[in-house]
């Protein structure tokens, strides 16, 4: 960020600068080695959670990738 910029922007009483102690900022969770319970504590203040959502299949398991008619098709045309 350009200081001259956000110096200008208070000057014009256009920015208010208020101090944030270091164990606020959120900004770590993306710049820093974190512990697991500091990152849970910063991603939760950013109201970033885990989605209990599976987005594909298990790893081998390719019928959750694929239509139930088009795994058959497959099938069909293997054995003959």
């Amino acid at each position: 960020m350009d200081f001259h910029y956000v110096r200008d922007q208070v000057l014009a009483n256009k920015l208010q600068v208020s101090f944030l102690s270091t164990k606020h900022q959120l900004v770590d969770l993306l710049t820093k080695s974190l512990s697991s319970a500091r990152f849970q504590l910063l991603r939760d203040n950013l109201h970033v959670q885990d989605l209990p959502i599976r987005l594909r299949g298990r790893v081998g398991d390719k019928s959750d990738l694929y239509p139930k008619n088009i795994v058959a098709a497959k099938i069909n045309s293997v054995k003959t």
